[in-house]
């Protein structure tokens, strides 16, 4: 989990000096989820979460089985997926970020909706996206 949360953290430091708009497909927060369902400690993901900070919009992906399958990446059985999903939207809410539900659509329907939205970020004033 150390290595994990450390890769984050580099990922993140390196957005923020880019000076760009960046979006990250996993962020600091996850990592609480994966130290609580790997039974460590989720104290230095906790204050990472707290210390790291993303723009208030994050967008979510819930699971979709019509599109789901696993690989040598991505072990989760969509059920384990789904709950995992359960959980981190809880650590992103509690975490204070505002969730953007992203609509289930095809790939260019949701670049699209994603573009949308940060140029309306942009536009008020927040970038969003973790």
């Amino acid at each position: 989990m150390h290595l994990l949360l450390q890769r984050s953290i580099q990922k993140y430091a390196m957005a923020r000096s880019s000076g760009e708009t960046v979006i990250f497909d996993r962020g600091i927060p996850d990592c609480i989820v994966y130290a609580v369902r790997a039974g460590s400690d989720p104290t230095p993901s906790l204050e990472a979460a707290d210390a790291y900070r993303y723009e208030p919009h994050v967008f979510f992906l819930e699971p979709w089985s019509d599109i789901y399958e696993t690989d040598d990446e991505r072990t989760m059985s969509f059920d384990d997926t789904v709950s995992f999903g359960r959980e981190l939207r809880d650590v992103y809410e509690r975490s204070g970020y505002t969730l953007v539900e992203v609509p289930r659509d095809s790939i260019g329907g949701r670049a699209t909706f994603v573009r949308m939205c940060i140029a309306r970020f942009v536009a008020i004033g927040t970038k969003g996206g973790a």
